[in-house]
């Protein structure tokens, strides 16, 4: 038996999970690996509402735009633009580095991915909204 030290936790029971725990453990694995291919799939959808809805915004109404600041115009169509560079970088596969041999360096690498992925589908979302309020601005004002 190991001599304790003020610094040593606690030793806590344990017993094998039950099947049930064990079914949750397995669904919770499955799930966070999957989720780069759900990023995607989010992204996917996203490109295809940004194209759909800014070829109605910009091509159902050309008389509210004319008056429209160039500026304002080309904001909006560079924030377009970045929107979607981003939403295909998170489809886009790119090289990762990791150890094969290695679970931790794939499960660190899997969790870069994620971070990257989830990052660029919010920045891409971001922008996506910000121009559409900036267009739609532009049809009220």
């Amino acid at each position: 038996m190991p001599k304790k030290t003020p610094d040593t936790p606690p030793q806590l029971p344990t017993r094998p999970p039950t099947p049930e725990e064990e079914g949750w453990h397995v669904w919770r694995r499955a799930d966070e690996q999957d989720t780069p291919k759900r990023l995607e799939e989010a992204a996917k959808f996203c490109t295809g509402l940004y194209g759909i809805t800014y070829a109605i915004l910009l091509g159902s109404d050309a008389n509210a735009l004319r008056y429209a600041n160039e500026n304002t115009l080309k904001l909006v169509a560079g924030l377009w633009l970045v929107s979607l560079v981003a939403a295909f970088v998170v489809i886009f596969p790119l090289p990762w580095v990791y150890r094969s041999d290695s679970a931790a360096s794939i499960a660190a690498m899997h969790r870069r991915v994620v971070r990257f992925k989830y990052r660029a589908l919010l920045l891409s979302a971001g922008l996506y909204l910000f121009a559409l309020g900036v267009l739609t601005w532009l049809y009220f004002k």
